[in-house]
Parts: structure tokens; sequence; C-alpha cells
């Protein structure tokens, strides 16, 4: 399969131009905050910046893309479950995200630099591997009574 004018063209363009390499600092910064963060957890396997640098490449577009400037990991696009995940704490996102971060995504997500940094702690915790785990609370003996109705699953009573 060859590949096609319009790619090789993107590619050289990305070799050539600097402004391809606008937000290098930035990954860079945040992906060796969350290395230190999360480097004694178990199996965590150190990130490299490199994958974001692409991810931002392949989402934005590239330099002549409007969302270049705007929402380079297109984190807050209609349609897009990542920046409600993010706001409301939704998956493994509040064990993901900073403090600050968690601040900071309440305001515009159309500030590149916020938008990638969103865009990296949803990639996260895309890829995070966790469970549900039950875990009883040995100072509470209330006895609850619950009333199983038509379309109840197990996760939603427990």
């Amino acid at each position: 399969m060859a590949l096609s004018a319009e790619w090789k063209r993107t590619v050289d363009d990305g070799v050539a131009n600097k402004q391809w390499n606008a937000y290098d600092q930035l990954i860079q910064s945040e992906t060796t905050q969350y290395n230190k963060r999360f480097s004694g957890s178990p199996n965590f396997v150190s990130l490299n910046w490199l994958l974001f640098k692409a991810i931002v490449w392949v989402e934005s577009g590239g330099p002549k893309n409007p969302a270049w400037t705007t929402r380079p990991m297109q984190i807050g696009n209609p349609g897009d479950p990542g920046y409600e995940a993010l706001l409301y704490g939704k998956e493994a996102t509040r064990l993901i995200m900073s403090d600050q971060l968690k601040t900071d995504i309440k305001g515009n997500i159309n500030e590149p630099e916020l938008n990638i940094r969103a865009g990296i702690a949803y990639a996260l915790n895309r890829m995070a591997l966790s469970e549900i785990r039950s875990v009883d609370d040995l100072a509470d003996h209330t006895v609850r009574l619950y009333t199983v109705a038509r379309g109840d699953s197990l996760y939603q009573i427990a």
C-alpha cells in the first residue's frame, strides 16, 4: 500500500516546521510529573512523552489547523466524553488528575496548554487498569434492605 502524497507532505512539514514542536516542553513536563507521581504504583510503565506528542499531532492536525491553537487534544468538543469525565470525576479521573488540574479544567478548555494537560489526563484514565472492589465498613453495622426491581443488575444493587 502506497502512502498518500498528502500524508507525506504532512510528515515532511512535521520534520521541517518548528511549529510542530510548540508543545514539546509542556508535554514533557506533564509526563515527567505523572512518571514521578505513579512510579511507585504496581505495574506502572513509565510514560514516553513522544506518545502524547503524536496524539497531539493526530488529534489537532498540526499547526495549520485551527484546533492547534484552541483544542489540540480535542477535549471539550461536542460529543466528546473526556471533558465531562474530568469535570465530574468519572471513571478513574479523580485518581489520575492533580488537584491543580481539577481546579484548572473548570476554566477555559480552549486554551491549548490546558487542553493538552486535560487530554493527557483523560488518555491516562482510559489507559489505566482499574477494578471495582467492595470493601466492608467495619464500623457500620446498619442492616439495609433493598427490593430488587425489574432490570436491576448486581452492579446496580451493590
